[in-house]
């Protein structure tokens, strides 16, 4: 049995978040722990350059997302975001992996502060 997991990358650079890369179609055999590490290749190739090869959870966040048309209330599983944070990433090194990022499936945000 698995868990729906969604994962959420969020890169930042003098202490302000300027990209977010997100993905809410995995699944995990255990909803991961703040402090944990993915295993190498868990997230894809595209990141490695700026979360490295085992990156860390930094926090964790429940949602209830049914799908569309489903009717109140909602027995299926709620979707858990793992946030994998990284400090001190220039802007120009998250525009480098947009593309391919997008490639491996992820979508991207990128934030102008």
């Amino acid at each position: 049995m698995t868990v729906p997991l969604g994962v959420r990358i969020e890169l930042y650079s003098d202490e302000k978040l300027h990209t977010a890369y997100l993905r809410e179609d995995l699944q995990a055999a255990a909803a991961p722990r703040a402090g944990e590490s993915f295993a190498p290749g868990a997230l894809g190739q595209a990141a490695d350059p700026v979360i490295d090869l085992m990156p860390v959870v930094h926090h964790v966040e429940h949602y209830v997302v049914p799908p569309e048309g489903t009717a109140w209330p909602y027995t299926g599983s709620p979707l858990i975001m793992a946030v994998v944070r990284r400090q001190d990433v220039p802007v120009q090194q998250a525009r480098e992996i947009e593309a391919a990022m997008d490639a491996e499936g992820w979508s991207c945000r990128m934030f102008n502060n």
